[in-house]
């Protein structure tokens, strides 16, 4: 029932692409967390990996280059703040994947401190599947992953998209 229409977008959980699925890396050290983002994120079409730190998240992004991050602020070791200055630093020019800081308190402070570092957006724990794929999906359609093209704006390098984001209801 999710089959996109002749040339149309796909229909709501429509990410999954076969081989050209979004990739998600997750870097959380909780693994109840780990296993309910990974149920989650799979059960709405996205490719899966995940770490359980820091560096390991670090290696990761390099290794597979993720279309998405999503990663807690309190890791052992590096921390999510740390984990993301690495990857912005290691980031070529126009290219920019997107983060998502999953925090554990609405705490202001910690909010700015991940956007400061480079995070697109936070998310606090405990939250809502609902919320966390509303989140990530307006970060993917910023990003030029939304639509039925995935990894295309990617792989071309920092061509951007020039369509209107969505139609006026």
């Amino acid at each position: 029932s999710c089959a996109p229409g002749p040339g149309g977008p796909a229909g709501p959980a429509g990410l999954s692409r076969g081989p050209m699925a979004v990739k998600v890396l997750v870097v959380d050290d909780d693994l109840n967390i780990q296993r309910v983002l990974n149920f989650t994120l799979k059960q709405e079409g996205f490719e899966v990996i995940l770490a359980g730190d820091g560096e390991s998240g670090v290696a990761l992004v390099a290794e597979q280059a993720p279309d998405l991050i999503l990663i807690d602020a309190v890791l052992p070791g590096m921390d999510g703040y740390q984990v993301i200055t690495r990857i912005r630093g290691a980031e070529a020019a126009g290219q920019r994947v997107p983060i998502l800081l999953l925090t554990t308190e609405a705490d202001v402070v910690q909010r700015v401190k991940g956007l400061r570092a480079g995070a697109d957006d936070d998310i606090v724990k405990p939250f809502h599947p609902a919320e966390l794929m509303a989140r990530i999906r307006a970060l993917l359609a910023r990003s030029g992953l939304g639509g039925p093209r995935t990894g295309s704006a990617r792989a071309s390098g920092s061509t951007p998209s020039h369509r209107a984001t969505s139609p006026p209801r």
